[in-house]
């Protein structure tokens, strides 16, 4: 409910986002809620195997891409490593909104 909340918002208000992770979760909320409607700018994914492949029309793009997209909140929608990538982005110097889903 809380997650349904959140989209909603982010398509209400047309929030540019970058998406952090390419995993199970996304294609859940790609496939069965109002994400895929929303402002997606990109994708962004630490595997290597990841990286370039074009994922719901955009390519995957690694960590550091994130500065490219200053305007974006990051919606972190990984299982696991919420705190790492939050963790990850203050040592990048990142100044994005964040909001995770977990």
């Amino acid at each position: 409910e809380k997650t349904e909340q959140v989209l909603l918002e982010l398509l209400e208000n047309q929030t540019p986002i970058v998406i952090w992770g390419t995993g199970a979760m996304t294609m859940q909320l790609l496939a069965g809620t109002n994400l895929a409607k929303c402002d997606i700018r990109a994708f962004v994914d630490k595997n290597p195997a990841k990286i370039g492949k074009v994922f719901y029309g955009k390519k995957v793009l690694p960590p550091e891409n994130v500065a490219l997209y200053p305007e974006a909140t990051v919606l972190i929608c990984a299982m696991l490593y919420s705190q790492e990538i939050k963790d990850e982005m203050e040592a990048m110097g990142l100044s994005n909104e964040v909001i995770s889903l977990t």
